[in-house]
Order: C-alpha cells, then sequence, then structure tokens
C-alpha cells in the first residue's frame, strides 16, 4: 500500500466527495472532514517542502484577516472565549487550497464530487416530497409547524430549518461542475434546467426568503453573464413565473410567506394611530442591528471579538428591547462591526467590492470585446462567493464553522478553476 497517496490524497479526496453527505448530518462530521482535509495537506506540504499554495495571493490575504481576527480576541474582555474560534480560523484557508490542490491531482475527482452533489438533491428531493404529502419524512421527522395552516419542509435536517440554504448554497456549485462535464450541451442544458426547477421547488417547500432571493439574483446574474445558456435561463423565468402563479392559485401558503408576510415584516402597524413603522427585515432583526452598532461605537477598531456578540448583548449599555440579545446579528458586515471593528468590517467589504470588480471586467469585455473573461464554471464558482457575501440580506454567523465549509468549499473550487483552467488573473499557471 502506497501510504503517500492513501493518506496525502485517497482519504483527503474521499472525504470531500462525502463533504454534501456530512453537511446533512450537522456541523460535526463536515468540521471533522475540514480538519482532516486541511492537516493532511498541511503535513504534506511541511514533510516534502512545497509551499506554492500557501504562496498564493489568496492565502496571502487570507492569513492577514486570519491574525486580525486573533488581535480582535486578545483585545477583548471575554478572549479565552473569542479564541477558541479565530485561533483554529486557520484550518479554512487551509482547507481552500487543499481543494485547489487535490483537484488538480486528482484527475476525475470533480466528477465524483458532482455525482455527490446530485445524489444529495435527488434525495433531499425525495424525501422532502414524502414529507411534505404525508407530514413525516422517512427517518419520522414531521413538518415544521409555524401555524396551525402553515408548514415548512426540513427533510433530514429536522428542527433546523436550512434545508433552503444548504440547496442554494451548493447549487451554484453544481451548476459550475455541471458546466465542466462533455455531456453535449443540448443535454446539459436539460440537466441544468431540470435541476434548477427541483432545487427551485425545495427552497419553496422549506419557506426559507432569504434563500428564495439568493436563488433569483443568481439566475439573473447568470442570464446576464454566461455563454451560451441565456436562452434556457429566460425559458425558465418564464416557466418559475408560470409556476409562482399556479401555486397562489391553488395554495397561496407557501408563496404568502416568501412575499407577503416578508412585507409585512418589514412595516409595523400602530393599530390605535394606524401610522406604519418601516423596519430594516423586521422589528427583531433591526434590533439585533442597534445592538450590533451600539457595540461598535463602543470599540471602534477591533470589535468585541469574534464570536463575543452573544456575550456582550446582554450588557445593559447594548440593549436596545427584549430581542435585542441573541447568537448573533443574523447580517455578516453588521456582525462584523461588532465583533471585527472598522478594521475587520472594512477588509471583508474590500474583498467583496474586489468580487464586484472583476464580475464587472467580466462584463466590460462581453460588451467591448464580445469575449467573456471567465468560462461559466469560473463564473458560477465566483457567483457563490459574491451571494454569499451579499450584504443586504440576513445572514447566518460569519463565524459559525457549519457555514465556513460553504463559503470555503466554494473558494476551494474558484481557485481550482482559475488555474486549471488557465484564465488571466491566475499568473502563476504552474502549480
Amino acid at each position: 500500500m502506497n501510504f503517500k497517496e492513501l493518506f496525502f490524497f485517497d482519504i483527503p479526496s474521499i472525504l470531500l466527495i462525502f463533504l454534501p453527505i456530512f453537511l446533512i448530518t450537522g456541523s460535526f462530521l463536515p468540521d471533522f472532514s475540514v480538519s482532516c482535509i486541511a492537516l493532511s495537506f498541511l503535513i504534506y506540504s511541511i514533510k516534502y517542502k512545497d509551499f506554492r499554495f500557501f504562496k498564493s495571493a489568496f492565502f496571502k490575504i487570507f492569513i492577514i484577516f486570519y491574525f486580525l481576527i486573533i488581535i480582535c480576541s486578545l483585545l477583548s474582555s471575554n478572549f479565552l472565549y473569542s479564541l477558541n474560534t479565530s485561533i483554529f480560523y486557520i484550518r479554512f484557508g487551509i482547507f481552500s487550497v487543499a481543494i485547489w490542490f487535490l483537484l488538480l491531482n486528482k484527475k476525475n475527482l470533480y466528477k465524483y464530487l458532482l455525482i455527490s452533489l446530485f445524489l444529495c438533491f435527488l434525495t433531499l428531493t425525495i424525501d422532502s416530497l414524502i414529507q411534505e404529502f404525508s407530514g413525516f419524512n422517512i427517518l419520522g421527522y414531521k413538518k415544521y409547524a409555524i401555524s396551525e395552516e402553515v408548514y415548512r419542509i426540513s427533510s433530514f435536517f429536522g428542527k433546523e430549518l436550512i434545508l433552503g440554504s444548504y440547496c442554494f448554497r451548493l447549487l451554484p456549485l453544481f451548476i459550475g461542475l455541471l458546466f465542466l462535464t462533455k455531456i453535449k450541451n443540448n443535454y446539459k442544458k436539460i440537466i441544468i434546467f431540470s435541476s434548477l426547477f427541483v432545487l427551485f421547488i425545495l427552497i419553496l417547500l422549506s419557506g426559507e426568503r432569504t434563500s428564495f432571493f439568493f436563488f433569483i439574483i443568481y439566475l439573473i446574474l447568470l442570464f446576464f453573464l454566461v455563454k451560451d445558456f441565456k436562452k434556457l435561463i429566460f425559458y425558465f423565468f418564464l416557466f418559475l413565473t408560470i409556476i409562482l402563479i399556479f401555486l397562489i392559485k391553488i395554495d397561496s401558503s407557501k408563496t404568502n410567506r416568501i412575499f407577503n408576510n416578508t412585507f409585512l415584516q418589514f412595516i409595523n402597524t400602530n393599530k390605535e394611530t394606524s401610522n406604519n413603522k418601516f423596519f430594516i427585515f423586521s422589528r427583531d432583526h433591526e434590533s439585533h442591528y442597534r445592538t450590533a452598532i451600539n457595540m461598535f461605537m463602543d470599540n471602534k477598531f477591533f470589535g468585541v471579538g469574534p464570536r463575543n456578540f452573544r456575550v456582550e448583548c446582554s450588557n445593559v449599555k447594548y440593549y436596545e428591547n427584549e430581542s435585542s440579545c441573541t447568537t448573533h446579528p443574523h447580517n455578516t458586515y453588521v456582525q462584523l462591526l461588532a465583533e471585527t471593528g472598522f478594521f475587520g468590517f472594512i477588509y471583508i467589504f474590500s474583498l467583496f467590492l474586489f468580487l464586484i470588480y472583476i464580475i464587472s471586467k467580466h462584463v466590460y469585455y462581453i460588451l467591448k470585446k464580445n469575449f467573456y473573461y471567465f468560462s461559466n464554471t469560473q463564473l458560477s464558482f465566483l457567483l457563490s462567493i459574491f451571494i454569499n457575501f451579499w450584504p443586504f440580506a440576513p445572514t447566518g454567523n460569519f463565524f459559525s464553522n457549519y457555514l465556513n465549509v460553504f463559503y470555503y468549499l466554494g473558494l476551494g473550487l474558484f481557485l481550482w478553476s482559475l488555474s486549471s483552467l488557465k484564465n488571466k488573473l491566475f499568473k502563476n499557471k504552474k502549480v
């Protein structure tokens, strides 16, 4: 048995292939896989003195942010609790370059990852439909009751209502890998159309509004930016509109939560005065944001420390109302202001602006030179990163181990696509 091949290539590759499946089980297995893949690659790099991937622009940018959040933790009043998050955060950056390394060295790995994603989506679709029509999924989990009339589907996620988030966050990666396959374009279009439809239904059944709107944003960007698939996206939009109209006619409970309830959460009507008060997303969300801004104003440069919002929000000087305190502020950039201050916020926001710049460059090449700067695969991976860092939406905890697996999986695939497909942005093509 070749120990080098087994430990440095085969086992990490198997863990990567099973990662989409592990993400359904909770946070432990995916985080364990990320740690093992990162550790294996780190040992390989040290043992064989191969540090090319650590010299990449991405890792240099990441390592600056890593040391920044450690400083934020050390300067916080609950530094030991905060350091538990920040000091081990380095595994995600190593995980991204490890994906890049593995995909370059294991020829068919991306195909197996694509199959894994397909099987996950297929299984979730079947299970979700069973839960929708029978009231229980195959493991016996009930539909989640919002009210006596409204239910949400969660499939294998149980009480964790993240089915839509899971589907959306992996959709651009699935589509990006699908673009790479040698399937004929007509068949590829059928698969993409079917995948978009199935995942749209799953997101709708899940009742996750943020995932629904991100799904629409992704489709709009695909329509304007991809090559050879514009008609497919346009026809899908028409089909989507028909489906929504049909659902509103026969069962408005699903669409009401996404459209009507969302609008109503933005507005609170005083029954006595009939005056309307507008909120940022909802009353609770605005309370979280105000509390986070109070923390930022008190700790402008380095914040209260990564993951310390949940600790500091109980402090009376940050209190807004009974909804002030929660585990995180439910917006990436507001959380960064509160927990990492101006320096952490501006660092990540600058990266988001850079994403806008390179997407704009792609648009410029299309309009002025009739040339697609990014391939469809690269573009889909890039849009995954872009939408994950979209500022104007409620989000999960930025420092959550579970969410960071999605973030850095997309980053790893994008880095690989840049180098393996020899894009202009990647100067050092020999890796």
